[in-house]
């Protein structure tokens, strides 16, 4: 989460925010800095203008995304999406960040989880995943080369199917 600190400003008022005021705190979630909502990346709010940006609802949205993975228990927060062991060293774990706020699509799994390093592997993500990263490679909320270099790590190439 953005670190309050009484005397920061608000970002949307320039006002001084009081340690008394309403704030509301986000944490580092928004990784493109095209996104429409980057301006929330990593900062801190009075609540009562938040709520009256245009995007709030759709800052709510994603926050609430990010926050459900955020309140799992680590077991299960820190687990590998591809094998499902938990992923205790951090040196070790890749963030996926987000992809989509579509509960149907099968990227929605994947928002805010990560994995081992060493389980990307080509083959390793099911056809209807591939499908649906190449649909949204250029979307404006996912950090550019992001989908890229996931296809091209997790995708065999021709010589490899060959085998």
């Amino acid at each position: 989460m953005s670190i309050f600190v009484p005397g920061m400003r608000c970002p949307l008022c320039e006002k001084t925010m009081c340690a008394e005021d309403d704030v509301v705190s986000f944490a580092p979630i928004i990784e493109n800095c095209e996104d429409e909502l980057f301006f929330a990346n990593d900062a801190t709010f009075h609540r009562k203008c938040l709520e009256k940006h245009p995007l709030f609802q759709l800052l709510e949205k994603r926050n609430n995304i990010y926050m459900s993975i955020a309140r799992l228990p680590f077991k299960k927060r820190c687990e590998c999406v591809f094998c499902h062991k938990v992923v205790t060293h951090p040196d070790d774990y890749e963030p996926l960040g987000f992809f989509t706020y579509d509960p149907v699509s099968p990227l929605y799994a994947l928002n805010y989880r990560g994995y081992h390093r060493t389980c990307l592997q080509p083959g390793i993500f099911p056809k209807e995943i591939i499908v649906a990263l190449k649909a949204i490679q250029d979307t404006k909320e996912i950090a550019p080369g992001k989908i890229a270099d996931l296809l091209a790590r997790t995708t065999a190439s021709k010589a490899e199917e060959a085998k």
